[in-house]
This record gives C-alpha cells, sequence and structure tokens, in this order.
C-alpha cells in the first residue's frame, strides 16, 4: 500500500513537472475536431458531463461555451490551475477538480451526480496498472446514467509515448458494462490511436 501511494504522489509530480516546464505535446490548445464534429451536427447534445484528464481545460471550456454542464478533472494540480485561469480569462463558469479519476472514493469524495457524457482525450491509455484501468471502469459505470456515452481517444500499443491500449484491451476492459458503438483509426501525431464512443447498458 505504501508503494501505491508513493507511486500516485511521483506519478502527479511527473505531470506537475510536465506542465511547468511547457513540455506538453498532447496539449493542442483546443478541443478534438471529432467532438466538435459531433456537437456540430447534433449527435451530442448540451448534457452534465466530464472531462476524464482535462488538463489545461481546452475540452471543459469549448463544452461549457457549448451550454454543456462540466466538471474537468485531472491528477495535476499545475494543469487545472492553467484550466481555471484560462476559464476565468474567457468568463466561462465550469468547475475543475484536482484528483486521480482511479480513486474509487472518488465519487463519494466530491458528491459528484450523474451525468450523461465522459470525455477522455488521452488519460486512460496513460494509467500504467491492470487494477486501475479496472477502478476507472468502475468509476464511469457509477458516475454515468444507463444509456450515457463515453468518447474516448487511445493511442494503441505501441511507442514512443504511453502503453495504448488495442481494441481488444478496450473491449475486455468495458466488457458487460458498456457497448462499443464506434471505434476508429487515425494517425495522432506519433504513432496510430483509436477512436471510441461507447454506451453504457447496466
Amino acid at each position: 500500500m505504501i508503494f501505491i501511494n508513493v507511486s500516485r504522489r511521483l506519478y502527479r509530480l511527473l505531470w506537475d513537472t510536465a506542465y511547468c516546464t511547457g513540455i506538453t505535446p498532447w496539449d493542442y490548445g483546443e478541443p478534438p475536431k471529432e467532438l466538435s464534429i459531433l456537437v456540430y451536427n447534433g449527435y451530442i447534445r448540451p448534457c452534465k458531463a466530464i472531462d476524464i484528464g482535462c488538463g489545461t481545460g481546452n475540452t471543459v471550456i469549448y463544452l461549457s461555451k457549448m451550454g454543456f454542464e462540466t466538471i474537468g478533472i485531472d491528477i495535476s494540480g499545475e494543469a487545472i490551475k492553467r484550466a481555471f485561469n484560462k476559464a476565468l480569462k474567457e468568463g466561462v463558469r465550469c468547475k475543475f477538480i484536482i484528483d486521480d479519476f482511479t480513486d474509487p472514493n472518488l465519487i463519494d469524495k466530491y458528491n459528484l451526480e450523474k451525468i450523461d457524457l465522459a470525455i477522455d482525450v488521452g488519460c486512460l491509455h496513460t494509467i500504467l496498472t491492470y487494477n486501475d484501468r479496472i477502478q476507472y471502469v468502475n468509476n464511469l459505470n457509477k458516475l454515468l446514467r444507463k444509456g450515457g456515452k463515453v468518447l474516448l481517444w487511445s493511442f494503441t500499443r505501441g511507442f514512443p509515448g504511453p502503453p495504448g491500449l488495442d481494441p481488444e484491451d478496450i473491449k475486455n476492459l468495458f466488457r458487460d458494462k458498456f457497448i462499443i458503438k464506434l471505434s476508429m483509426k487515425f494517425w495522432w501525431r506519433i504513432r496510430w490511436a483509436r477512436f471510441y464512443i461507447l454506451e453504457k447498458i447496466s
């Protein structure tokens, strides 16, 4: 248990250091184009949403401007500080949480209400252990209403960058709780990735 706690502190420090030094190649300064298209076409309508691993708040701020009630969560306090200041500068009201989405007590800790939409732009594929990935899915399952959607961007397994997840990994992690409505392969700057739309069924 002590090893796990120390590892998570080091993990948080790693992300804080990246944001402090500006070495954040994943921060594009705008929401993913797939999300913008889905919102523009009305497939995703204003609702209660959460952005997991929200970074500096690009997607949270975009969704809030489009009428969504959005929460952003990130393990990095430095990222959230930047997200908060960015939202303040743009006059957007949204909520940010500094915490680890794999915390089993997360939902009760913040008294989080049920949501309709979860966004993950490259968070799950950075989670290193299988148990933490399972807890991530458990928290999603508790938080989402039945029929709620998950929009997930993930590197497939490979190098460089985070470990990544192949379609079979996603299928096994989300089985019995979610169905995969879409799985689309694309090149994500440095390697192959997939964009998924999942829907909660239980």
